[in-house]
């Protein structure tokens, strides 16, 4: 599922500009620590920041100042150490991926759980079936709205699993049960074919 998002880079290494001129992607030449850059690269509009730079300091400062410019921002971290998750977060940081955390997580269920590693590395690179997983949020316009899993034929028409729901209050329910009834402001996390989870999507938000 392709989703188009208006982005901006800021980036001041000259190979790294260089590739962005060839491919047409708009940047800003500087240091995403200067207040002034992420100014002018529109932080005040922004929804949303990713913040990945060379030191974890810089990011915790990156993320202090952008969630002071911009108090609603989605702002989206890495932590190169294992220690700064809790920094990143306290700085402002809405999530924390740590690349050196999932990739160990990940060799290590290769070893652990080869049969279930297999299978989900099978489905997500499958280019032919493009299995994906897909927040999909349910507005008060949705046929679904008011109707429990059970009676939403979201499986038998789409062939989707619906893997968890997170409220509006930003509550996570995994693995909800049939009798769960949908309600307006949930985002139903569900996985299965591309083509499916568009259609989903429009149901549960149709325009």
């Amino acid at each position: 599922m392709k989703k188009k998002a208006r982005l901006v880079v800021i980036e001041s290494h000259e190979e790294i500009i260089k590739h962005l001129e060839d491919t047409g992607i708009f940047y800003i030449n500087g240091n995403a620590t200067d207040e002034q850059v992420l100014l002018d690269a529109g932080i005040k509009k922004a929804k949303a920041l990713i913040i990945s730079l060379s030191t974890d300091a810089d990011a915790v400062f990156c993320a202090l100042m952008a969630r002071d410019l911009n108090p609603g921002l989605d702002i989206v971290a890495r932590a190169i150490e294992s220690g700064s998750s809790r920094r990143l977060k306290a700085a402002g940081a809405t999530h924390v991926v740590s690349p050196y955390v999932t990739v160990g997580r990940s060799m290590a269920n290769t070893i652990l759980r080869p049969e279930i590693y297999d299978i989900l590395d099978g489905v997500f690179q499958d280019e032919k079936r493009m299995i994906r997983m897909e927040g999909s949020p349910v507005s008060a316009a949705s046929e679904l709205a008011g109707c429990s899993l059970r009676q939403a034929p979201i499986r038998q028409k789409l062939g989707l699993i619906i893997i968890g729901i997170k409220r509006q209050s930003g509550e996570m329910i995994f693995n909800p049960s049939p009798d769960y009834v949908i309600k307006s402001g949930d985002t139903l996390i569900s996985m299965g074919e591309v083509d499916n989870l568009e259609k989903l999507a429009q149901w549960l938000n149709p325009h």
